[in-house]
């Protein structure tokens, strides 16, 4: 690996972190500007194109999930498994497994899959397909059809 290739995939890598901490955080302006400017966001429940529909789209289902619940609801996204292809000088893909601990503890798993693009001296996501695998029975991530919400 070349060291412009390996300077990529640590620029990568801090985009996901930086999305990852900020969702957690409910900090819906910093996890935006982690997507192009007209990046789209795929989950089970819609697809989201451009950041500030992505910011708004998080903070509204994040005010449904907390509405009526206990102090003591988090979340923390962990990123694990990691598989970053750089295909050129302002392109590459990702595919990266998480694990979301919540007050239940192992609350779901998956993946996402990432196109990443170079804008100015970023890397930022141009499209992530968020792909859940598995989910606790009682996560308060369900919606009504038992399938997952972001």
């Amino acid at each position: 690996m070349s060291d412009p290739e390996a300077a990529v995939r640590i620029a990568i890598r801090e985009t996901m972190a930086t999305y990852a901490i900020a969702l957690d955080d409910g900090d819906f302006e910093s996890l935006a500007n982690t997507f192009a400017e007209d990046g789209v966001f795929e989950v089970r429940s819609g697809l989201f194109r451009g950041r500030g529909v992505i910011q708004r789209a998080l903070a509204e289902r994040r005010k449904q999930r907390i509405a009526n619940k206990a102090s003591g609801v988090f979340q923390r996204h962990n990123l694990t498994t990691s598989q970053i292809s750089v295909s050129n000088t302002a392109a590459a893909t990702s595919i990266t497994y998480f694990l979301v601990v919540t007050e239940l503890g192992l609350d779901h798993s998956g993946r996402y899959f990432d196109s990443f693009i170079k804008v100015d001296d970023r890397w930022l996501i141009s499209n992530r397909r968020s792909q859940i695998d598995w989910m606790h029975e009682q996560s308060r991530f369900r919606v009504n059809t038992g399938t997952a919400s972001f």
